[in-house]
């Protein structure tokens, strides 16, 4: 008896991308931030930690329903 083949999985979809050009002021802070860790994070690790922070300040982070 042939095995039949596993069904194909759906592809995952791309997360939605967010581009930001920064002076060079912001820019001069975050990587004073980063280099200040002792573990440095990835730079879009620390905009999309930030970005949430904000959000749930705004009372827009978690979005509802």
């Amino acid at each position: 008896m042939a095995m039949s083949k596993p069904p194909k999985k759906k592809p995952k979809e791309p997360a939605p991308s967010l581009y930001l050009r920064l002076d060079e002021a912001t820019y001069a802070a975050l990587m004073s931030y980063i280099n200040a860790q002792k573990a440095p994070p990835e730079k879009t690790t620390v905009g999309l930690v930030a970005l949430r922070e904000f959000l749930q300040r705004e009372g827009h982070y978690p979005p509802r329903g």
